[in-house]
């Protein structure tokens, strides 16, 4: 004879009353000690071992102590790149690029591999400067995905790894917020001081050219650096642009012909 529910009192049905595997449904039970509803509010007193299996779904965190989830992770990140504005490439540019078919696979004697980072930073249009992922020597450059958008580039620093020129280099980019890419000029300034070694330093050269009060023509052993040298007559520095000498590769020509028992040096990185 079966049991009628009104002869059951509420409350009387024990854990120890319950067959294993009865069907249960969920909004009967109560959070427990083992069990939590899933609108629940018991508090777990022990640590959960996942064993190696996931939680998904997880909403975006609020509060301090809120499970986060992949996609928040993954912006923050984002983010701190585009805040912080530290970019690394393989090698730099020496000279003007065809951004549309580069020629060549070789830049500043590195011979890049596909999707490698090339700072490209002397073009003629400066609107095409910029960080771009080498995709072949007879193939268009592509911007890399964290060089794509202008809020990207102002304050940005480059360090460049290898090259013959500019390998274990720096370098900034002044230009300013409220530019669009592609249109306005994109510009970078290499710091002096990056990639200096004894090898690459010379210092007080004495460059070939006779000095007889009429000589303004003199060469230096190697060419300097952009913008590294130092041109001292008789010890005091001299001005570049044309103010007290030009320089073009290895040439310097000075504005006024030093005088006979002058002396002229130069120190200058290479």
């Amino acid at each position: 004879m079966g049991i009628r529910t009104r002869q059951i009192e509420d409350g009387q049905i024990t854990a120890p009353k319950i067959a294993a595997g009865a069907n249960i449904e969920t909004s009967k039970l109560a959070d427990g000690t083992e069990f939590f509803k899933r609108d629940g509010s018991v508090l777990a007193t022990g640590t959960h071992d996942m064993n190696n299996n996931k939680i998904q779904n997880v909403g975006t965190p609020t509060n301090t102590g809120d499970a986060t989830n992949k996609t928040y992770v993954d912006s923050l990140i984002a983010g701190l790149s585009s805040a912080y504005k530290y970019r690394n490439v393989r090698a730099a540019t020496t000279g003007n690029v065809n951004i549309s078919n580069p020629g060549t696979a070789v830049f500043d004697t590195v011979t890049m591999a596909v999707d490698e980072l090339l700072l490209v930073w002397q073009n003629t249009t400066q609107s095409q400067n910029g960080i771009y992922l080498f995709k072949g020597s007879a193939v268009p450059l592509v911007r890399a995905p964290n060089s794509d958008a202008w809020n990207e580039f102002p304050g940005s620093l480059v360090s460049v790894n290898e090259g013959a020129v500019h390998g274990d280099s720096r370098f900034f980019s002044p230009v300013n917020d409220g530019g669009t890419l592609g249109t306005t000029a994109i510009t970078y300034t290499k710091d002096p001081t990056s990639g200096l070694t004894a090898a690459n330093m010379v210092d007080r050269e004495t460059p070939s050219g006779s000095i007889n009060g009429s000589n303004t023509a003199f060469t230096l052993a190697n060419t300097p650096v952009s913008g590294s040298e130092h041109v001292y007559l008789n010890g005091i520095l001299q001005l570049p642009g044309g103010i007290d000498y030009t320089i073009s590769g290895t040439s310097i020509t000075m504005a006024t012909a030093p005088l006979s028992g002058e002396w002229l040096r130069v120190s200058y990185r290479k």
